[in-house]
């Protein structure tokens, strides 16, 4: 058929897990920030005002381990860790 099997090195495989424990939730909270209730997303019924919409949107339209992710993701995006954590996580996914 053709194929060649030839054996690679992939010595930044050790990094690929803990790359994507910050990537993955650094893009899930980019993607679902706007996920507000008001334009896109879940959106409570009877809202009190525009701060109980918003809370009570995201409370219900996520699940606990969405939320957890988003929260990470803010917290590696942050002022004092985005170099620290996603600029070095972004570095390991492409090749030296």
């Amino acid at each position: 058929m053709g194929a060649v099997v030839k054996e690679i090195s992939l010595p930044n495989s050790k990094y690929a897990i803990p790359t994507y424990y910050i990537v993955a939730p650094c893009e899930c909270s980019s993607n679902l920030s706007r996920m507000d209730g008001v334009r896109f997303g879940h959106r409570c019924t009877d809202p009190t005002d525009l701060e109980d919409l918003y809370l009570r949107s995201r409370t219900e339209g996520f699940g606990e381990e969405v939320k957890r992710r988003i929260m990470i993701g803010t917290y590696a995006l942050s002022a004092g860790y985005y170099d620290a954590y996603y600029l070095k996580a972004q570095k390991n996914q492409t090749p030296d």
